[in-house]
Parts: structure tokens; sequence; C-alpha cells
């Protein structure tokens, strides 16, 4: 803002959310209402224990009004849980036309249009009035470039350190049960990748086959043994998601999987979300990810 003439001499960063039609003025402030609000630093605050309460809800459910991607909804169901944080929504990352008919995004945005679907069709006529949704709001890899290429946001990795068991090549993560220590910035709310190197999508190139959301501290479980009772006392990060196999059993530790897994990477989505300018975004140059694979 230029001080002398009370103007402002740049647009906000922030893309605003379609559900919000004054916030996609990026020269009006704080919805055209400074008398009663203020927005000092341009960021959006992410609501953590928003996120972990609505993932924890929905676990062992799926939300009609989002619907369900068939068996590979884990990057649909963890973008829920980030956009019940109050994650803004831009061209890259939302969800539009709630509550049709249950069955999950149909495509596109038609500002995105021009890139392959993920279901090897474009958006037809006829499917609109029906949900649909940006690349990286349900596809694994496109969401991992989202949060940490186009917003930056700090991850780790955790590789496998054990033999691998079963039809699984390398070294995987330690087992259901098993102890691992994870860094104590892992916080509710946060967004986990599986990289299992023998599954289709990652022989095909794929970084990541399965996503999740972290909803808290807790100690180690066992899905496989339910009378499974841990000697620790040391707590690891528990998730929960959206897979084929191990949506029934609700929350679990971040390693308690239906399978081995070569890799696990953690991103930390920060206390207030700095916004960027989505006409800049570079998202869509990155990974062409059409596929997903059956999650761990």
């Amino acid at each position: 803002m230029d001080p002398g003439t009370g103007r402002f001499i740049s647009r906000d960063t922030w893309a605003g959310e379609y559900d919000g039609p004054m916030s996609l003025n990026k020269w009006m402030y704080v919805m055209g209402n400074p008398v009663n609000y203020t927005d000092p630093s341009g960021n959006v605050p992410y609501n953590r224990i928003a996120a972990a309460v609505y993932a924890f809800r929905w676990a062992k459910g799926i939300n009609r009004d989002y619907g369900k991607m068939s068996d590979n909804d884990c990057t649909n169901f963890v973008s829920q849980g980030m956009k019940a944080g109050g994650f803004p929504e831009d061209d890259d990352w939302f969800f539009e036309v709630r509550g049709v008919d249950g069955k999950g995004c149909t495509g596109y945005h038609p500002l995105s249009l021009g890139s392959e679907l993920p279901w090897g069709a474009y958006r037809f006529p006829w499917d609109i009035g029906k949900p649909f949704c940006g690349k990286a709001w349900g596809l694994t890899d496109d969401l991992y470039n989202y949060l940490t290429i186009t917003h930056g946001f700090q991850s780790r990795t955790f590789l496998g350190t054990k033999p691998a068991r079963g039809n699984a090549t390398g070294l995987v993560i330690p087992y259901a049960g098993e102890y691992m220590e994870f860094p104590t910035w892992i916080d509710k709310g946060d967004i986990v990748f599986y990289r299992q190197n023998h599954a289709d999508w990652i022989e095909k190139g794929g970084m990541f086959n399965h996503a999740a959301i972290v909803i808290g501290w807790g100690l180690p479980t066992s899905m496989k043994d339910l009378d499974f009772k841990t000697s620790e006392s040391r707590m690891m990060p528990h998730i929960v998601d959206h897979s084929s196999g191990s949506s029934k059993f609700g929350k679990r530790t971040i390693n308690d999987t239906n399978s081995d897994v070569n890799q696990i990477t953690v991103v930390h989505i920060p206390d207030n979300i700095p916004s960027y300018n989505s006409e800049e975004s570079n998202v869509n140059k990155l990974i062409n990810t059409t596929l997903h694979c059956k999650c761990p």
C-alpha cells in the first residue's frame, strides 16, 4: 500500500476461493469490510483441529458432498480434510459443485482444460453440473508437487530399513507395531505420502501411490493383530486414510499399513499458509500424473 495515497500498489497474492466470489477480486481488501476485518499478513490460517476432526469423522465413511473416486479415494479424502482446516482453494487445488451425485469429481475446472484428465478423457458438456476438481485435489503426485513445490512446504522422508516380505522389493519401513522415531514438528493436518516400489504406478514412474492425513500422536498399533498390545511408551504420529483395505480400522500408527512400504514422506502444512499467485503456478507443468494405484 502507498501510505501517501492509501491505495494498494500490488494485487493480493491470495488467489481467493471459488465459493467466495468477493475473494477473487485481488484488489479488494477484507471482502470490502475494513471496519470489521483486518488482513495484516495476507496469509490464510490453517485450523489443524478442524482438519483432524473432519478426517476422523469420515475415515470410515464417504461424505456425499464430495463423493468417492472408486477405490483410489485416498487423495480426495486427504484434500477434504485440508479443506475442512481452511486450506484455500485455487486453480490447481479445488473442488466444485458439491452434493450432486456422490460419485466424486469428473474432471477439472474449465481454466485447467488442456491437460489429460486422470480418467483418460476431457471434460464433456454432459459433465456440467457434476462435481469436478483440480489435479492436485485428486491425484497423489500432483498434491505432493503442489504442497512442496508450488507452496514450498517443509517435508521429511523416511526410508525403509527392514528386509522386504511377500511381493515387496528392497528395504521397507519398520513393520506395524514397531516404534519409529519421528520429528516432533509433525502435527494434526499434516499430509503423509507412501511409496511401494512394487506398485504398478511406481513401476510406471510415479512417486507415490497413497496419501493419508495426520490426526495426532499415539502408541504404536497393528491392524493385522487386533489384540496387539505394545510395550512401548513412546508416541508416534497417528493417521487416517481412505484405501480399499485399511479404512475400516480407523486411526492407526503412520507405519501400520496393509502391506510393506519402502518410503514415507511427511509434508508439514504451516499454521499460516502463505498465498501464491495462481497465474504464475507451474504445478501443471510438472509430472503429469494420470493414474492412481491401489493404496497400501
